[in-house]
C-alpha cells in the first residue's frame, strides 16, 4: 500500500506541481551567484532562528504548503479513478495513520529540508526558542496528514457542517471580481506568493543593509513577476469558463482588459509598498515606479497570451521563461521604461487580436 500512496499521490504532486517548483527553485537559487545565495539564505534562516516577524512569516509558508498537500490528498481520494484506495478501510487505525504520516512526510520533503538546516544554524548561533518552536510546528503538521482519512473512513456517514452567518451586503463592484475570486478560490497560492515575495525582499534588504544593490533589486523583482505568471493563467480559465456568459453583455475588450489590469495594479501593490518604504535610500521613487508599471505590463502580457490558439501549459512555462530572460537582456540594454513600453504594446495588441477567437485549450 506504501508503493500504490507513492505513486497515485506523491509522484503525481510532484509532476502535477513541477512548474510551480522550477519556479520557486529559480527564485531562491538562480537569481544571484553563488556567495550572494548562501549570504541571502543565510540571513534568512538566521531570521526565522532568531526573530518574532521572520518565524512568524517562516510558520505561515510552511502552514499553507501543509494546507496544499492536505487539499491535494483528499481530491485525488474524492477523485473516482482513486475509488480503489478505499481498500484502506480494511487496515487498522494506526496502519492507516502511519501511512498517511509517511505520505505527509514525503510531500512536504523540500520544506522539511530547509527547515531542518535552519534550525541546524539557529542551534549553532545559540538561537533556542524559535528553533525548539518549529520543531513542534513541523511534528504538528506531519500529524495534521491524518486529516485526509476522515475521507476514506467516513464514506458511509458523510456530514455536511455549515454555518449560519449573517446576511450583508457587499458591493464591491466587478472590478474586484478576480481579487475575490483570489482571496476565495486560490487563497493558497495568492497568498503564499505574496509571503514569498515578502520574504525574498526582506531578505535581500538584509543582505544589502550595508551596501545597497539596485541592480540585485530590479532583478529580484523582474523574478517575482515572473513567479506570478500562474495568476494570469487562473484568471483567463476563470474568467472565460465559469464566467464566460460576460462575453454576451455589452462589455468591449479594452473593458476586459481594464479589468486585469486593474487587478494586476492592486496585486503588486504590496512589494512596492515595501521598497517604498524599506528601500528608498536604494531606489529612486522613478525606479520603483517603473517597476511598478513593468511588473503590471509583463502580467498583462502573461494574460494575452493565454489566448493564443493551441495554449498549453508546457508552452505557456515556455514562453514565460523566455519573457523572463529576455527582460533581463532587455532591461540591462534599454532600461525598465523602454521594456514597459514594449511589453504593453505587445499585451494590447495580443489581447485584441486574439480575444474573440479564444476556445480552452483541453489538456
Amino acid at each position: 500500500m506504501r508503493t500504490v500512496l507513492v505513486k497515485t499521490i506523491v509522484m503525481q504532486f510532484y509532476r502535477i506541481n513541477s512548474g510551480f517548483f522550477l519556479t520557486v527553485f529559480i527564485l531562491l537559487f538562480g537569481l544571484m551567484n553563488g556567495k550572494a545565495v548562501i549570504d541571502m539564505h543565510h540571513q534568512i534562516m538566521l531570521g526565522i532562528s532568531s526573530s518574532l516577524s521572520f518565524f512568524a512569516g517562516a510558520s505561515l509558508v510552511w502552514i499553507a504548503y501543509t494546507i496544499k498537500c492536505i487539499n491535494f490528498t483528499t481530491r485525488t481520494l474524492k477523485d473516482p479513478s482513486g475509488a480503489f484506495l478505499y481498500t484502506m478501510q480494511t487496515l487498522g487505525n494506526k496502519q492507516q495513520k502511519a501511512l498517511f504520516i509517511m505520505l505527509q512526510f514525503l510531500l512536504m520533503a523540500p520544506l522539511t529540508v530547509y527547515g531542518t538546516i535552519a534550525v541546524s544554524v539557529g542551534y549553532f548561533h545559540g538561537n533556542i526558542l524559535y528553533p525548539t518552536l518549529y520543531l513542534i510546528l513541523q511534528v504538528t503538521l506531519f500529524a495534521a496528514g491524518i486529516i485526509p482519512l476522515h475521507t476514506i473512513n467516513n464514506t458511509w456517514n458523510e456530514r455536511r457542517v455549515t454555518f449560519s452567518l449573517p446576511h450583508r451586503k457587499f458591493n464591491f463592484g466587478q472590478r474586484w471580481y478576480l481579487l475575490l475570486y483570489s482571496i476565495n478560490d486560490r487563497k493558497t497560492t495568492f497568498f503564499g506568493l505574496k509571503l514569498l515575495s515578502l520574504l525574498l525582499l526582506q531578505a535581500m534588504v538584509a543582505a544589502n543593509r550595508t551596501e545597497p544593490n539596485r541592480e540585485s533589486f530590479s532583478f529580484l523583482i523582474l523574478f517575482l513577476i515572473a513567479a506570478h505568471a500562474m495568476l494570469p493563467a487562473y484568471y483567463v480559465r476563470f474568467s472565460e469558463q465559469q464566467m464566460s456568459f460576460r462575453r454576451n453583455m455589452p462589455v468591449s475588450r479594452s473593458h476586459h482588459l481594464a479589468n486585469y489590469l486593474f487587478t494586476f495594479g492592486v496585486i503588486f501593490l504590496p512589494e512596492i509598498l515595501f521598497l517604498s518604504i524599506n528601500v528608498h535610500h536604494a531606489l529612486t521613487t522613478q525606479v520603483i515606479c517603473s517597476l511598478y508599471t513593468s511588473a503590471i505590463a509583463v502580467s498583462l502580457l502573461y494574460t494575452s497570451l493565454q489566448y493564443l490558439p493551441k495554449l498549453t501549459t508546457e508552452r505557456y512555462i515556455t514562453y514565460v521563461a523566455i519573457a523572463f530572460f529576455s527582460s533581463l537582456l532587455f532591461v540591462a540594454s534599454f532600461g525598465l521604461w523602454w521594456f514597459t513600453l514594449l511589453a504593453l504594446t505587445l499585451a494590447v495588441s495580443i489581447f485584441l487580436t486574439k480575444y474573440y477567437a479564444y476556445e480552452p485549450t483541453i489538456e
